[in-house]
């Protein structure tokens, strides 16, 4: 198995408090040795493997999006650390991010996490647009307030200012995204959102993401 993966899979056979999600004896990189030297990193490490397990159930048919975002937080964030109270910092700023996807048997007790974004959703690339042509990807971030309708025809924050980007056509809306950005519309109509994706270039006259790629949508904090 890839060891990238080690660090995001969790045993169904409960673990000592103090364990990595990952076995320390087979520990080589240099962020898995720190991480297995640390009794807090351990369990930090642990619960993270509990939480995307969690986080990736939640998501259902989009759980892929969450394996794409993990590899990118492991690879940008937590590798980039060069000592253990960086890695906690961003350990326990992960597990607040994951956390609004957790059912309550996932979260211990008295956990003190971070004001952080939390993701509340991510949309995974439509197979209709699979073979559609592709441009140099442009990020795009976007906080707003999220609505659904027409022109737009669809889901998309509204920022400030009145400029709206589109999340999703509703041509293209089903199964639990559909579910999903209808709760979160009906649950969230003063809060301020943070979508995070790449830009749609295939037409000018409306802006939005490219559901070529995956679309993260995150509780601005």
């Amino acid at each position: 198995m890839n060891r990238i993966f080690f660090t995001l899979l969790i045993s169904v056979i409960a673990k000592p408090l103090a364990a990595a999600s990952f076995d320390c004896e087979t520990a080589r990189a240099r962020i898995e040795k720190t991480v297995c030297a640390d009794a807090e990193l351990s369990h930090l490490d642990g619960l993270l493997g509990r939480f995307y397990h969690g986080a990736r159930q939640q998501l259902a048919e989009n759980s892929a999006c969450l394996d794409t975002d993990q590899r990118r937080w492991l690879r940008a964030v937590r590798d980039a650390c060069a000592a253990a109270a960086c890695l906690k910092k961003v350990y326990l700023e992960r597990l607040a991010e994951l956390v609004a996807l957790q059912p309550g048997m996932n979260i211990p007790r008295h956990l003190e996490l971070p004001v952080y974004p939390a993701l509340l959703w991510a949309i995974a690339p439509l197979p209709e647009l699979k073979a559609a042509p592709r441009v140099a990807p442009h990020p795009l971030q976007v906080e707003g307030k999220l609505d659904f309708g027409c022109p737009e025809c669809g889901y998309f924050l509204r920022a400030d200012g009145g400029k709206t980007y589109v999340l999703i056509h509703d041509v293209f809306l089903g199964g639990a995204t559909a579910t999903q950005l209808a709760v979160l519309r009906e649950t969230s109509r003063e809060a301020r959102l943070v979508a995070r994706g790449f830009a749609r270039t295939d037409d000018p006259r409306q802006a939005g993401f490219d559901n070529q790629h995956c679309v993260y949508l995150h509780q601005a904090p």
